[in-house]
């Protein structure tokens, strides 16, 4: 039991795509695409009209927050060197999940809610 492997999701994708699909180039190509156009969820675009946290002069930057035991000042919503407004992604991660999602008819999406991790 000591050396016994831990699996985890992401473990299991990339064995999928690396090694049962690294042999057939065809599903290699159709795979991820029909992974994209079945389960991929999209902002519609009016919600950047309406949520504008979403416009892009925010960039994500997980270090703006600092850490206090590191002597790390917090600087979250503070310009990068660009200007750009800086978010460690706790102003908009949460805003999606408001929405119904619109999907192809009987697609296991269509109709339900985002929800966490």
């Amino acid at each position: 039991m000591a050396n016994q492997k831990t699996i985890h999701g992401d473990d299991l994708l990339y064995r999928f795509f690396q090694d049962a699909l690294a042999n057939s180039p065809d599903l290699f190509a159709a795979v991820p695409q029909l992974l994209i156009a079945t389960m991929a969820l999209w902002l519609p675009l009016d919600a950047y009209e309406r949520w504008p946290v979403l416009l892009p002069w925010v960039v994500r930057d997980s270090k703006c927050r600092g850490n206090s035991r590191k002597g790390i000042p917090d600087e979250w919503s503070s310009p990068d060197q660009k200007g750009f407004l800086r978010d460690d992604n706790t102003l908009v991660k949460a805003l999606p999940r408001a929405l119904t999602v619109r999907g192809p008819k009987g697609s296991y999406v269509n109709g339900a809610r985002m929800g966490g991790e």
